[in-house]
């Protein structure tokens, strides 16, 4: 299961940022749930999203931040400060972007697992290299994408898709 199994384990997920790419993302949420049921699961969202999230039963915690322009520097921070308060063990960045990497970076949370995307790697404690056929990135359903992060992490699904 790797470094996160112990209990009392702190592990934060930075979500996508986008509806149907959280909803894409609900077997990795599961199987990190199922994997360390003990674990206190923080997830990350942009606020428009939050709500989908809200109820659902494999987080402890939900921390949203707006994305709106004259607002979104303030809410990153605070959030990344909020996270860094908790000291998480493990990060799971489900976004691609540098400022995902960047966020969790500033939190201390001690292993960031992640795609090896955009620039991020030196952000990134585990840098997972995306599939690739004959030099190019190999299209991937986005599920098995996530699922592939997870497995990174040492955190298997019950089933291939979770």
């Amino acid at each position: 299961m790797g470094e996160t199994s112990v209990p009392g384990s702190r592990v934060c997920i930075r979500a996508p940022n986008w509806v149907g790419d959280v909803v894409m993302a609900t077997p990795a949420f599961r199987a990190v749930r199922r994997s360390l049921p003990e674990a206190h699961v923080t997830l990350v969202v942009r606020q428009n999203v939050e709500p989908v999230v809200r109820e659902a039963p494999w987080f402890d915690e939900v921390l949203s931040y707006s994305a709106a322009r004259g607002r979104r520097l303030r809410g990153f921070l605070r959030v990344a400060g909020r996270l860094r308060s908790e000291e998480h063990d493990l990060g799971l960045l489900l976004p691609n972007s540098f400022s995902s990497a960047l966020m969790l970076r500033l939190a201390g949370v001690d292993r960031r697992v992640g795609y090896r995307r955009d620039g991020r790697s030196i952000l990134l404690t585990d840098a997972v290299p995306r599939l690739s056929e004959g030099g190019r990135f190999k299209p991937i359903y986005m599920v098995d994408y996530y699922l592939g992060l997870c497995r990174a992490a040492g955190i298997e699904p019950a089933t291939p898709r979770a």
